[in-house]
């Protein structure tokens, strides 16, 4: 027995997430339409911002109020003297470095 060849979107996801395994894809097609939820401890509200970093890619969803205080923090933290780091991986960037040139952040 032969497997159908994948879509040109099922094979867009395997290429970009090297997932080969037919269970794993279908249990990402369920959960495909569920909202995300803020990632800061105990709030279960939804996601409306999503920030990663441009340095090493970890990113996190927040809520609207977590994200714009995240955001805020992040500013203020590139505004102090000194060298500003990434948090999650201590790449350090220029100074006077923006926002924009160390995170992508996404309003949903």
């Amino acid at each position: 027995m032969t497997a159908p060849a994948p879509t040109l979107l099922e094979q867009a996801t395997i290429d970009r997430l090297g997932i080969f395994d037919e269970e794993i894809l279908r249990e990402l097609a369920e959960h495909a339409d569920q909202p995300l939820e803020c990632s800061m401890p105990s709030c279960a509200k939804p996601s409306a911002w999503r920030v990663s970093m441009r340095c090493c890619d970890a990113s996190a969803e927040f809520c609207d109020g977590h994200g714009r205080r995240v955001i805020r923090k992040m500013r203020r933290r590139l505004a102090r003297p000194g060298v500003p780091t990434c948090t999650m991986c201590e790449h350090e960037f220029p100074k006077g470095a923006t926002l924009e040139e160390i995170a992508r952040v996404v309003r949903r």
